[in-house]
């Protein structure tokens, strides 16, 4: 399974989709669910800050919620089953 993954995605990297221009501009309009406009919202030039929070604090905040759920929800957390 991990294998026919692989495969997969190999192919998905060197098979072109869509219609994608061969010199990287953008198309001059883009359908949205308000209409035709101008793609700015996808410029190349873009700059986009930073996230707020670090990835690994969101992870460990994850990690640290999947625990107490563990936690809480377990046989031995003092209920009578």
């Amino acid at each position: 399974m991990l294998l026919l993954l692989l495969v997969a995605g190999w192919l998905a990297t060197i098979v072109p989709l869509g219609d994608a221009e061969s010199d990287g501009r953008l198309p001059a309009w883009r359908r949205t669910v308000n209409g035709w406009e101008h793609p700015t919202w996808a410029t190349a030039g873009s700059e986009i800050g930073p996230p707020a929070l670090h990835p690994a604090v969101v992870g460990a905040l994850e990690a640290l919620l999947s625990l107490l759920a563990l936690l809480a929800f377990s046989p031995s957390a003092g209920g009578d089953h």
